[in-house]
């Protein structure tokens, strides 16, 4: 998704419902100082503008990043448990797997008073209006390992990878911002 700079963004950021007349097409100084300002508070400087406006132009980028990241951890995972089958992941579907393993693996450490899951276990996999819902089934505790771990690895990447991308835009420029993609 493509952003740009917005002296209106910025202007709003320093000072909440201010009051002029003028329209911001370039997003420049000059354009800034033309405006007719009709607000009894003192009007911003340029460079409170610009700063608010960049900083509102990181944070929009941001957002963008993690509802990315957020998409690529539900939907980019497929288990090697059946891998003949892609499996349109939920959220839910991997909280419940990741509820399993560390259910399980405390149990065996004695640290939670639960049942063990009997094994073969069935899980119900698939999400949204398209899929058709069916089970995987589970064989042992090694198999529930290497599932939990897929996904945690899986999970991690992914917001690793977010994580990187986000640290990066504190070091970019106005321009920069403007022309940065998530090319993951």
């Amino acid at each position: 998704m493509s952003h740009k700079f917005s002296t209106k963004n910025g202007l709003a950021t320093v000072l909440s419902g201010a009051r002029y007349k003028g329209e911001f097409v370039l997003n420049n100084e000059t354009e800034y100082n033309n405006i007719d300002w009709h607000d009894i508070r003192d009007k911003p400087t340029w460079v409170d503008v610009e700063l608010a406006g960049i900083a509102r132009l990181r944070y929009d980028i941001k957002e963008d990043i993690n509802e990315r990241t957020k998409e690529m951890i539900e939907h980019d995972f497929m288990f090697s448990l059946d891998p003949v089958t892609t499996v349109e992941m939920s959220d839910e579907w991997q909280r419940n797997v990741l509820g399993l393993y560390t259910g399980e693996a405390m149990f065996i450490a004695g640290i939670l008073p639960m049942q063990l899951l009997t094994y073969p276990y069935e899980l119900h996999v698939g999400s949204g209006n398209e899929v058709v819902p069916r089970y995987i089934t589970i064989a042992d505790f090694a198999e529930l390992t290497q599932l939990y771990l897929e996904i945690f690895n899986h999970i991690n990447t992914m917001l690793l990878s977010g994580r990187t991308l986000k640290n990066d835009l504190g070091a970019m420029g106005r321009n920069e911002l403007e022309e940065f993609r998530d090319t993951r």
